[in-house]
């Protein structure tokens, strides 16, 4: 289980979800003083995240399952890109409404480094899937 390539794209998942919850996705700086934007704070990302997560966990213990391995990778694909469009979307309408200077962090970036995660995991999971097809024809 572990030693296969696509557990550890989906240990990458998770890990990019715990920070994209931990570090701040935006900041705010008003007259000196600095406030912070974490997805956390916003209940609808941090399910979104969850769900993520937890999907990347489910998927990397039905190993013996490619098939069901390869449709959880995509219905994670799917949340995960509405994770990255919702979260770009909200930092986008704070940036209008707000005066002061803002800065993106490096949590932005993560639901897009999950996405290619993703679909790392998804192709090991298909190079398992044929080589399982090819020995099934050799027995």
């Amino acid at each position: 289980m572990i030693q296969r390539v696509q557990t550890l794209y989906l240990i990458g998942v998770i890990v990019a979800g715990i920070l994209l919850l931990s570090i701040p996705a935006a900041s705010l700086i008003v007259d000196g003083e600095l406030i912070n934007f974490y997805a956390r704070n916003v209940w609808s990302l941090a399910t979104l995240t969850a769900v993520t997560m937890l999907f990347a966990l489910i998927t990397i213990f039905c190993y013996k399952k490619q098939m069901l391995q390869i449709r959880l990778s995509t219905f994670n694909l799917v949340v995960e890109i509405g994770t990255a469009a919702y979260l770009f979307f909200y930092c986008y309408n704070n940036i209008d409404s707000s005066t002061g200077e803002w800065r993106i962090g490096v949590a932005m970036a993560m639901p897009i480094i999950q996405i290619i995660l993703t679909l790392l995991a998804m192709k090991g999971i298909s190079k398992d899937l044929v080589i399982l097809r090819s020995l099934d024809r050799l027995r």
